[in-house]
């Protein structure tokens, strides 16, 4: 294998849908369940939740339960927040399209619907940052308590300051290394203690629930032409409460850290412009670092405990591709990237396009789902689609009712990703954990997303 040439590259993205179905059980019959109602017989098939009922899976000699089914008449009680968790008052909500049925959100970010069949679709209008209006259309959703974060990355994460004194090594450290810190709470990044007295005094962020009980992890890291990438030594404050008013505290890098190797295998099907990999994220004493580091050595060593890593490829025409898998220890970590997805219409740099369009590409076999953006992301009236699989098209509706809508005589880049693998569907991103376009750096499974973009210009 030739070696990589490392280039940064930043991908957003976001999660797989939950459908209904039964999962194996014992050695009894069961029924599945119905749909995100409870009402199984025996062990054999679980609940279903919420979306079309699948079947239930067989429970050890016994046979397999029925489907779920689709629920009817459920009361939508949904929530709107901002990215550091706040609520957003004066969100503009549609259910299903219908903008002449528009609820906006009370003070607490809260919004109803009732008597609501699922699956059901939102579309969201609101501003970010503020006075820039943009919009959210999140299909197939079966969640009776969505949480909408109101961005086009669709997250939310929680902060609090924190100082940190990391003991144990001799300050300052050497250029190649660095102290990062980070907790055992699901978090978008791990953050860099000062290299001349390893001091942490900065937020430290997570997603999901308010003031969680989590370990403190801080770990010592170098990268050099000789060893590359090794996470030197680690340490651990165990037990510590995330909340408004923090003490100071002290980890003593005191713990060693087994490793492991493996080999990147990089298929990049036809994305072979600018091929490069970085170590998405790395786990050590329970903690997961999302940090990265590029490198152009196939043979990686990482912590035992695990780690993931993601290649990147282009091609002509606006096309790229990223594919992300955990290490194998000991063996070979395959990335690859074998499929393509183009715009078909309107065509590029089309003119005299409708304000109305519709949008369609290629289906990519596997995708979970479409993320669509119409609209550059610092533009007013960007709008944002996340449409479940199998999708190829997608309808612009005239969103003026929300403030959005596209423009006589303007200019529009849209982009379509699609997503093979674990999902990052709607349902995911309203799941109330916030993690959002944030799964691709913290999630532990494989998945593949391909994107391509496209402009047109609007007639007069």
């Amino acid at each position: 294998m030739t070696r990589l040439q490392v280039r940064a590259l930043v991908v957003v993205c976001a999660l797989a849908a939950l459908s209904a179905c039964g999962s194996s059980g014992s050695d009894h019959n069961g029924s599945g369940g119905s749909g995100g109602t409870s009402g199984s017989g025996g062990s054999g098939g679980s609940d279903g939740t919420g979306g079309t009922g699948g079947t239930a899976g067989t429970g050890g000699d016994g046979t397999s339960g029925s489907g779920g089914t689709v629920p009817h008449g459920i009361d939508v009680e949904g929530t709107i927040v901002d990215k550091t968790f706040h609520p957003v008052a004066g969100a503009r909500v549609a259910l299903n399209g219908d903008l002449t049925q528009l609820v906006t959100t009370e003070g607490d970010g809260t919004f109803r619907f009732s008597g609501v069949d699922t699956p059901y679709d939102l579309t969201v209008g609101f501003e970010d940052p503020p006075l820039v209006p943009r919009s959210l259309t999140l299909r197939g959703l079966t969640r009776a308590k969505p949480i909408i974060p109101a961005n086009l990355d669709l997250y939310a994460k929680r902060a609090v300051p924190l100082v940190v004194a990391v003991t144990g090594p001799e300050y300052p450290l050497p250029m190649e290394d660095q102290i990062l810190v980070t907790s055992t709470a699901k978090s978008p990044g791990a953050r860099r203690a000062s290299s001349s007295g390893g001091i942490f005094e900065d937020d430290i962020e997570w997603f999901g629930p308010s003031e969680p009980t989590v370990n403190l992890v801080a770990a010592r890291t170098t990268f050099d032409s000789t060893f590359g990438f090794r996470v030197l030594s680690a340490g651990v404050r165990e037990n510590v409460r995330l909340q408004s008013a923090m003490p100071g505290y002290m980890i003593s890098l005191d713990r060693a850290v087994p490793t492991s190797t493996t080999t990147i295998d990089v298929q990049p099907g036809v994305y072979t412009e600018n091929v490069h990999v970085r170590l998405n994220s790395f786990t050590v004493e329970g903690a997961q670092f999302s940090k990265s580091f590029y490198f152009d050595d196939p043979t990686i060593e990482f912590p035992s405990e695990g780690a993931t890593f993601m290649a990147f490829g282009f091609i002509a025409n606006g096309r790229s591709a990223a594919a992300s898998s955990p290490a194998v220890a000991g063996g070979t970590t395959r990335l690859a990237m074998p499929e393509t997805i183009d715009t078909v219409l309107p065509a590029e740099d089309a003119t005299g396009v409708s304000r109305t369009p519709v949008l369609t590409w290629t289906q990519v076999p596997g995708a979970s789902a479409y993320w669509v953006t119409v609209g550059s992301q610092f533009a007013v009236g960007t709008q944002l689609y996340v449409l479940p699989a199998p999708a190829s098209s997608v309808s612009i509706q005239d969103l003026s009712a929300l403030g959005v809508g596209l423009e006589a005589g303007q200019t529009y880049p849209w982009v379509v990703r699609a997503w093979v693998g674990n999902g990052f569907t709607a349902d995911d991103v309203a799941d109330g954990t916030g993690i959002g376009g944030y799964r691709e750096q913290i999630t532990t499974d494989s998945f593949v997303e391909y994107m391509t973009y496209s402009k047109f210009t609007t007639g007069p």
